[in-house]
């Protein structure tokens, strides 16, 4: 089976990193995240990350270098996460199809119920950031 292309943003200000609880409908419903979503046809992981940070928080982003790399196989399907440090250029995040978000001090982050290799990827954060 083929990996599915994801990539997912982190978000740092001051000493907080930004995180999002997916919606309860969705994949994972609940579970926390850095968010982003599915690299489509023809686009860069970063013009990707950018486009989903836009329709899922309404924030304008600039994609910075690759943090961490993570493949994670659910029951139903394999994804190939790309995890890029990530800048806000424009507008302040908002749950536009989370269920819930917010910045987190690194110790409060690693206590978060999160989806997959996120929470692998958070204590990478506790420790290298």
């Amino acid at each position: 089976m083929n990996a599915i292309l994801v990539v997912a943003g982190i978000i740092k200000r001051g000493d907080l990193i930004f995180a999002a609880q997916r919606n309860e409908k969705a994949h994972q419903g609940l579970k926390w995240e850095f968010p982003g979503g599915k690299v489509e046809e023809g686009e860069t992981p970063e013009n990707a990350l950018e486009r989903e940070l836009f329709e899922e928080l309404g924030i304008q982003t600039r994609t910075g270098r690759l943090f961490s790399e993570k493949t994670h196989a659910y029951p139903e399907k394999t994804v190939r996460v790309l995890f890029y440090l990530t800048e806000i250029t424009s507008g302040e995040p908002r749950a536009l199809e989370a269920n819930q978000v917010g910045w987190f001090s690194k110790e409060a982050l690693v206590r978060l119920d999160f989806s997959g290799a996120d929470g692998i990827v958070a204590k990478e954060i506790q420790a290298r950031m």
